[in-house]
Order: structure tokens, then C-alpha cells, then sequence
């Protein structure tokens, strides 16, 4: 069992190593300054269940933490053929596959494919797959897929697919499918479907369906299906179904239909049904039917069906524009404009304009 003492100096070194103060430790791992120094001084030792949290902050692994020593030469890898380590690196270079069984504290260089099953410090480009199973400080730059168990301190740009289990703080391009479990501080491209478990501080332009459980700081342009549970900040562009939860700052053009639980400052242009819970600005054209529940400032032409507000709503509800509507319509709302109707209304507002209507009218 190594002693305190010399824990502590080892600790101390591979702090130092990190570029970390003791305050900056403390506060990663929820501890007073005043435990981790007390570490470094051999006054105490860690509970053994914090040495994991300990390695990983420290970014080395539990054997380092305690056989460190400040003088030990950590060794670099380079090869022309297929490389096999066990043990941490400096960096990692070879013309083949590269496995590595620790940390690499450097750039990771292969011909084939490369295994890390700890971190990586630097910058990793390979010919083929990509498996890192802690973080990576740098950029992936990879011809087939990328793993990481950790997060990704810079862009990925790879022709595989993209599975990440933290964040990404950078750009993705990737020529298959991408999974971020946390947020993605950048722009995504992909060919492929996007699942992103945070927000999004860019542009998102995928090939088929995306799925965001957060915030879009940019555009989306997308081939399927989109589901944001956040705010849209950007335009739109849709060739499926899309499911908003949140407001939305741009101009949308679904495909499919629509299901918004926030407000629209533009408009929207939708192939089939639209719900809408909360106000509008901008023109409204929906190819099916309607439902709006909120305020709206421009015109609304509808090609199926269409109601604004609610029959049992304490608030009343006004439309600026016209009305256009090809099938029945129900208004619980004043509209300041022309309605016409190719079906039947239901009128339970006023209407400033001409009222135009194929079927039946009845006043509410």
C-alpha cells in the first residue's frame, strides 16, 4: 500500500502535470481546498471511492495515480505496422491499428483504426474506426466511426457514424448517423439520423430525422422527422414532421405536420396539419387542418379544416389579417380582416371585413 506521503507527492505531480490548481481540483471534485492540499501533504488519504473521480480529473488512471513517480519517462509509440500498449502514452503514432490499454497525454496518429480505452490529451486522426473510452481534449478527424465514452473538447469529422457520451465542444460532420448524449457547442452535418441529448449552439443540417432535447441557436434543415424540446432560433427547413416545444424566431417550412407548444415570431408554411399552442406573427399556410390556441398577427390560409381559440376560453383571441379557409372553420376570436370560408363557420367573434362563406354560418 503506498503511503501517504508518497501518494501525496504523486498527487501533487500529476496535478501540476493537469496545469490544475488545488482550488480548481477541489471544486471538480466537491471538496475544500484545504482536503485536497491536506492530500498533497500526506496529512490524509481519499476515500477510496473518490480515487476514480480523482484519476479522472486528473486524467490518468487509478494504476497511475498510485505508481506515479515524478521522474518515471512516460514513453511515445511509434510504428509503421499495427501497435498493441499497455500502459499510458506521451503520443501514439503508427501506420497500421493502434491499441492502446491507458491514456494518451498526446495526438493519436493512425494508418487503421485506433483503441484507447482511457483519455486522449491531444488531437486524434485515423484511416478507419475510432474507440476512446474516456474524454478527448482535442479534435477526431476519423474515415469511419467515432466512439467516445467521454466528451470532445474540439470538431469531429468523420464518414462513419458519431456516438459521444458526453458533449462536443466543436463542429460534427459526419457521413452516417450521430448520437451526443450531451450538448453540442457548434454547427452539425450529417447524412444520416441526429439525436443530441443537450442543446445545439449552431446549425443543425441533417439528411433524416433529428431529435434535440434542448435549445437551437441556429437553422435546422433536416430530410425527416424533427423533434426540439427547447427554442428554435433560426429558420426551418423540413422535409417531415416537426414537434416544437418551444418558441420559434424563424420561418418554418414543414413538409409534414406541425405541433408547437410556444410561440411563433414568423411565419409557417405547412404540407399538412398545424397545432399551435401560443401567438403568432407572420402569414400561416397549412395544406391540412389548423388548430390554433393564441393570438395571431398576419393572414391564415388553411387548406383543410381550421379553429382559433376555444369555446370555453376566458380569453379572447384576435386575428390582424384575413382568413382563408377551404374546408369548415370555427373562430373563438375577432378577426380584423376578411374570412372566407368554402364550408361551414362557426362565428363566435367579430369580423371587421367581408364574410364569404359555402355553408352554413352560425353565430356563437
Amino acid at each position: 500500500m503506498i503511503s501517504n506521503s508518497d501518494f501525496g507527492k504523486t498527487l501533487t505531480a500529476l496535478r501540476e502535470r493537469a496545469k490544475l490548481t488545488t482550488a480548481e481540483v477541489a471544486e471538480k471534485l466537491g471538496v475544500s481546498a484545504e482536503t485536497v492540499e491536506g492530500w498533497e501533504l500526506g496529512r490524509a488519504f481519499p476515500e477510496i471511492s473518490t480515487l476514480p473521480e480523482i484519476a479522472a480529473v486528473l486524467k490518468c488512471d487509478i494504476n497511475t495515480l498510485f505508481g506515479y513517480k515524478p521522474d518515471n519517462n512516460i514513453p511515445d509509440a511509434d510504428s509503421d505496422d499495427d501497435f498493441v500498449y499497455h500502459g499510458d502514452l506521451n503520443s501514439a503514432t503508427t501506420g497500421g491499428d493502434l491499441d492502446v490499454f491507458g491514456n494518451v497525454f498526446g495526438d493519436v496518429n493512425a494508418g487503421g483504426s485506433a483503441n484507447v480505452t482511457g483519455q486522449v490529451d491531444g488531437n486524434i486522426e485515423v484511416g478507419s474506426d475510432v474507440t476512446v473510452g474516456g474524454n478527448v481534449a482535442g479534435y477526431i478527424d476519423a474515415g469511419d466511426d467515432v466512439t467516445v465514452t467521454g466528451r470532445v473538447d474540439g470538431n469531429i469529422d468523420c464518414g462513419g457514424d458519431i456516438a459521444v457520451g458526453g458533449g462536443v465542444c466543436g463542429d460534427i460532420n459526419s457521413g452516417g448517423d450521430v448520437a451526443v448524449k450531451g450538448a453540442v457547442k457548434g454547427n452539425i452535418d450529417c447524412c444520416g439520423d441526429l439525436s443530441v441529448g443537450g442543446a445545439v449552439n449552431g446549425d443543425i443540417d441533417s439528411d433524416g430525422d433529428v431529435s434535440v432535447n434542448g435549445r437551437v441557436s441556429g437553422e435546422v434543415n433536416a430530410g425527416g422527422d424533427v423533434s426540439i424540446n427547447g427554442e428554435l432560433c433560426g429558420n426551418a427547413d423540413i422535409g417531415g414532421d416537426l414537434v416544437l416545444n418551444g418558441s420559434a424566431d424563424g420561418n418554418l417550412n414543414i413538409g409534414g405536420d406541425a405541433k408547437i407548444n410556444g410561440q411563433l415570431s414568423e411565419g409557417i408554411d405547412c404540407g399538412g396539419d398545424a397545432l399551435i399552442n401560443g401567438n403568432t406573427h407572420g402569414d400561416l399556410n397549412v395544406g391540412g387542418d389548423l388548430k390554433l390556441n393564441g393570438n395571431h398577427d398576419g393572414d391564415i390560409d388553411v387548406g383543410g379544416d381550421c379553429v382559433v381559440g376555444s369555446k370555453n376560453s376566458d380569453n379572447k383571441l384576435n386575428v390582424t389579417g384575413n382568413v382563408n379557409v377551404g374546408g369548415d372553420c370555427k373562430l373563438w376570436c375577432d378577426v380584423d380582416g376578411d374570412v372566407n370560408v368554402g364550408g361551414d363557420l362557426v362565428l363566435g367573434g367579430n369580423v371587421s371585413g367581408e364574410l364569404n362563406v359555402g355553408g352554413r354560418i352560425t353565430n356563437k
